[in-house]
């Protein structure tokens, strides 16, 4: 599902495709989250601090534990 299909999902209205809409961009979070938090590595291993704050890494480290959906 891309961007436009996820946005039209949710203004469907219908239940099932919101649904679907909000588990798509659920995966999209988390694999942004682990980009992020992969790229903070990368940074603090070439200037010698986190780039990230405690709150920011917090969130995004929250949104790698919560379980992936499995598919039907």
């Amino acid at each position: 599902m891309n961007a436009r299909e996820t946005y039209n999902a949710i203004q469907s209205g219908n239940r099932e495709d919101m649904q679907q809409a909000l588990f798509q961009l659920l995966a999209m979070v988390q694999e942004l989250s682990t980009a992020t938090l992969e790229t903070a590595h990368s940074v603090k291993q070439l200037i010698g601090y986190d780039p990230l704050g405690q709150r920011p890494r917090q969130w995004l480290s929250e949104f790698l534990e919560l379980p992936k959906r499995k598919k039907r």
